[in-house]
């Protein structure tokens, strides 16, 4: 068994009206939108098995820097939201770009971030935690 169709499991499934492919490649989780077709999405679902068993998919990363992704979120905020909501976007968006620079000064890029990286639990810091007590 290749490393590609040990990690890459394809199935299709149904939420509401429309059916989605599910496969995992290199241990990444990929779901992808069909349609409200069943046959296209078995069509597709044979597509990326067949993909799997010439391990020819790939998982695109994206490779952009995180100031400029925010940078992009905070125009289409100004876009889509009203003064008072940006405003409070913005300052999550400082307070996480903040908190990069304090605890990850080496992450420039989206691809470099993860939840367990973010998690507190990289460094061995047990009292971190996401959830509040108390």
């Amino acid at each position: 068994m290749t490393r590609a169709t040990e990690y890459a499991r394809a199935s299709i499934y149904k939420r509401g009206r429309i059916w989605y492919a599910d496969y995992r490649v290199d241990g990444k989780r990929v779901r992808k939108r069909v349609g409200a077709s069943k046959k296209a999405a078995e069509l597709t679902l044979k597509n990326v098995e067949v993909k799997i068993a010439q391990n020819d998919l790939t998982v695109i990363r994206d490779e952009k820097p995180i100031d400029k992704f925010l940078a992009e979120f905070m125009e289409s905020c100004r876009t889509n939201n009203s003064a008072g909501t940006c405003r409070r976007y913005q300052a999550v968006v400082d307070h996480f770009t903040n908190f990069l620079k304090a605890e990850f000064p080496v992450v420039h890029r989206l691809s470099q971030m993860s939840p367990y990286l973010l998690s507190g639990t990289r460094r061995g810091d047990a009292t971190r935690s996401s959830r509040r007590t108390g």
